[in-house]
């Protein structure tokens, strides 16, 4: 039953232990001794998961190709530009003022 809760709830070997009245040791004990017995009495696919066979620190995944990247960002506001062709280069109309547009494509 310990270990049946243990992974059913995957709750650690202290709280167990404290449910039936015996330590955190005790459970780690029974654990592996109970689990052969589990696998033969319960067969699932959760048993036979295959390990990770990665390197740690290795990402577990990375895209194939990147086409774009946007990134949205605020508009910080500038001083008002001395040339027509600047200031229409900066002026957002959404903010009614001049300002730098981070964003990149």
């Amino acid at each position: 039953m310990l270990a049946l809760l243990y992974l059913r709830y995957n709750v650690s070997h202290e709280v167990v232990g404290s449910l039936f009245g015996v330590s955190a040791d005790t459970t780690e004990n029974v654990f592996p001794r109970v689990v052969p017995v589990l696998r033969d009495v319960c067969p699932t696919e959760k048993w036979d998961t295959p390990r990770r066979s990665g390197v740690k620190g290795e990402p577990s995944w990375t895209p194939d190709e990147v086409a774009v990247a946007i990134i949205d960002s605020f508009e910080t506001p500038v001083r008002r530009p001395s040339t027509e062709k600047q200031q229409q280069q900066v002026y957002s109309g959404k903010k009614k003022r001049h300002t730098l547009k981070g964003h990149s494509l």
